[in-house]
């Protein structure tokens, strides 16, 4: 047997443990190397917790501080809102002997007063052809055949230029036209009268009494009025066509002596129009 290749019990054992070493050795390194790896990950992992745990924090903050700003907005910002205005439909009374206010919306209900002509209505309803309106502090409903959106009390003459408004007792006015010797126009203002010594006269209309007159006059026939002996009328206005005066009647029919008074009243409504 050959020596040199030839190993003792001894050598091989020695061989063993040294392996056997190295192998622990490398066990030990690999060990060493995987609790590193470990390591980091955990402190990557622990980073992105806090890191994302702190940006849900900061966005809480956030959130909150601009819940507050808007919560001192509505504490200290004014109301600035203007109220809203309800429009209501306005209508007149268009019937010369008044209109009846009854209980509900029938010809059959109870009357409950009655309307002069040419007053001032708000519509509270409609419903059926009635209004519900309220009037002296009662409310009910009036028909609305008998009303209309303008005033029929007020007069508006086109053909001359000028607008009057009458009270609700003048109910049934009207004008009576004549054309004077100098060619200048008299509107004589005329109501329905029972009293016979007014029933007939040159500045009316049969069964009508004269109330007050509106003269229509160029400047040249109001120069001659001023300068003519007598009474005279007073000047109410003018238009780029026409000066108007008036004149009232000297005396009043036995059935109108509260219209009589009303005369000047309808004056001061006077107004000249193109």
């Amino acid at each position: 047997m050959n020596k040199k290749n030839t190993k003792t019990i001894e050598d091989l054992m020695k061989d063993d443990e040294a392996k056997e070493a190295n192998l622990e050795g490398e066990i030990k390194e690999a060990r060493g190397k995987s609790k590193k790896i470990w390591w980091i990950i955990g402190t990557i992992l622990i980073i992105l917790l806090l890191a994302g745990g702190g940006y849900a924090i900061w966005k809480t903050y956030q959130a909150d501080k601009n819940i507050k700003k808007d919560d001192q907005k509505i504490q200290t910002t004014p109301e600035t809102t203007k109220p809203t205005t309800v429009s209501q439909k306005t209508v007149y009374v268009n019937a010369e002997g008044g209109l009846n206010l009854r209980k509900d919306a029938s010809t059959t209900a109870e009357k409950i007063a009655t309307i002069p002509n040419g007053t001032k209505l708000v519509v509270l309803e409609e419903k059926d052809g009635w209004y519900k309106i309220e009037y002296n502090s009662q409310t009910g409903w009036v028909s609305k055949e008998f009303t209309t959106d303008k005033n029929p009390l007020a007069y508006e003459n086109t053909e001359y230029g000028f607008k009057l408004t009458f009270p609700s007792s003048w109910s049934g006015y009207k004008f009576y036209k004549k054309v004077m010797d100098d060619g200048s126009i008299v509107l004589y203002a005329e109501l329905p009268t029972s009293d016979a010594a007014f029933a007939t006269s040159s500045t009316s209309d049969p069964g009508y009494a004269s109330m007050f007159a509106i003269s229509v006059l160029t400047q040249a026939q109001w120069d001659a009025v001023k300068n003519s002996e007598g009474p005279k009328p007073t000047y109410l206005g003018q238009n780029d066509k026409y000066i108007f005066a008036w004149s009232s009647a000297q005396a009043n029919a036995t059935d109108l002596a509260t219209q009589f008074k009303e005369i000047k009243t309808i004056i001061d409504t006077f107004e000249a129009i193109k």
